[in-house]
């Protein structure tokens, strides 16, 4: 008898020892799922919250395609809502590799929209408007709320690096009347400066400053009217050939509400400063340009150049000329040498 008591309670011993690791993984798995759940109601509010909880989640134990793709999306919303302009595919990769074939209208949406943002930061481009044109089909097919507008504008984003810009204002006209149908007056008015930019790029200057005052009429949240603001001022920059301080002034009334320039505007700012003879502040903001990535200082260069020779300092506006030719150079024979070997 005590021969098969102890029997007994080994044997149940064992049976505990070789399930605990599958509850214990059932239940860190089901604690995934469960704040998957969660995260899909605050992700659009609260994206940097939703990114610091899925950073946490232990993908290993996602075993199902349909869990990894869910993740895969949740992911990738996340780092756009966040401002990480993320190129690398993979992150989004399971849920294209499953909602095509069996997500919802919904889901395929979001997926290809996504997939599309990846590829547009990464400059594949063809592959991006491949992407996009799935999403606005399957957009057409759901409530899609904001996203038929986001969709026609990461359109006319793709249409505007191509040069085309007919094409990109046509898009964001069609964003326009995606982003009113929701009643969403936020990205209506983003949507309105894109084509402030395009306008802007076509050489119609006079027209991008219309609209620019336009808007600014409006009872507009600070951080919109000081994004308007340094587009305006970058117009005035472009445009002015004489007088640069009320270019400069719509820069400080920007920066006052907190606006925040592109590299680009920033480089028209220091320009701005040194031609209204704010010389040692012109100097700081481009050595910060200058010292930063390389993007930075591309940007700052052709401005650079044209202080320094407007100024009559033709030795160095050379020098930067001829600096910027030679990267310009070297990128060209790096994109030979890489077609050759392909």
């Amino acid at each position: 008898k005590v021969y098969l008591y102890n029997y007994r309670i080994m044997r149940r011993l064992i049976f505990v020892l070789l399930t605990l690791p599958f509850f214990l993984t059932s239940c860190q798995k089901s604690e995934a799922v469960r704040l998957m759940n969660g995260i899909e109601t605050y992700i659009q509010t609260r994206p940097d919250s939703a990114l610091a909880v899925l950073s946490q989640i232990d993908t290993s134990l996602l075993r199902h395609p349909k869990e990894r793709a869910r993740f895969a999306l949740l992911y990738a919303i996340a780092l756009d809502k966040n401002y990480i302009d993320t190129t690398d595919i993979r992150v989004i990769r399971p849920a294209v590799e499953y909602y095509p074939k069996h997500g919802t209208a919904w889901q395929k949406m979001l997926t290809y929209y996504y997939e599309g943002r990846i590829l547009f930061n990464a400059k594949r481009d063809a592959e991006a408007i491949i992407s996009q044109m799935h999403a606005l089909d399957n957009a057409k097919n759901t409530e899609s709320g904001r996203y038929l507008g986001m969709i026609y504008t990461a359109m006319a984003d793709l249409s505007g690096r191509a040069y085309c810009w007919e094409e990109a204002d046509s898009y964001l006209t069609r964003a326009q009347r995606a982003f009113l149908d929701v009643n969403d007056s936020t990205a209506y008015v983003l949507a309105s400066e894109n084509i402030i930019i395009n306008l802007s790029n076509q050489g119609k200057k006079e027209n991008a400053l219309e609209m620019a005052n336009s808007l600014m009429n409006n009872d507009l949240p600070s951080f919109l009217l000081a994004d308007i603001l340094i587009k305006k001022a970058g117009i005035m920059v472009d445009t002015t050939k004489v007088d640069y301080h009320p270019a400069l002034a719509c820069y400080q009334q920007a920066f006052q509400m907190g606006g925040k320039p592109s590299k680009i505007q920033l480089a028209r700012y220091a320009y701005s400063l040194g031609r209204c003879g704010f010389d040692n502040e012109a100097e700081q903001v481009f050595q910060q340009l200058m010292g930063s990535d390389e993007s930075a200082a591309s940007a700052a260069k052709p401005w650079l150049q044209a202080l320094l020779a407007d100024k009559g300092d033709y030795p160095n506006a050379y020098r930067i000329l001829r600096e910027s030719l030679d990267v310009q150079s070297e990128t060209v024979h790096q994109l030979i040498n890489q077609s050759l070997f392909r």
